[in-house]
């Protein structure tokens, strides 16, 4: 739980400086890719004449971040439904993400150096 959130935080303000610069966030690209799977969804619903509930983009973008959100208001007292290492590894992705957009990707060595120092 605490990777989801704090890889979420992180996600949430380096997506947040790419904007500002004018680009788009992994948060961006989620949303946008699954714009366009609903939007696939819909094509082929319609030729099957199948009924289909799409969401509008406000609920696609709530549900990109669902856990995350759900996670950072615990308070509320509502059990939270997630799969907490894939959500956790799906933000630190997009926060990697980001970060290489911003910054660029950091040379190998350095993950390295970082892995074998810190994680033993």
């Amino acid at each position: 739980m605490s990777a989801l959130t704090l890889a979420g935080a992180a996600e949430e303000i380096l997506g947040n400086m790419l904007r500002v610069k004018g680009q788009k966030s992994a948060y961006d690209c989620v949303v946008e890719r699954n714009e366009k799977i609903w939007a696939f969804a819909v094509t082929i619903a319609k030729e099957k004449e199948y009924p289909l509930r799409v969401p509008d983009l406000k609920e696609i973008k709530q549900r990109a971040n669902r856990p995350r959100n759900a996670l950072k208001h615990l308070c509320d007292g509502k059990p939270v439904n997630a799969y907490y290492r894939w959500n956790a590894e799906e933000m630190i992705v997009r926060a990697i993400s980001n970060y290489n957009r911003l910054w660029g990707k950091p040379p190998q060595k350095t993950i390295s150096s970082w892995f074998e120092d810190y994680v033993r």
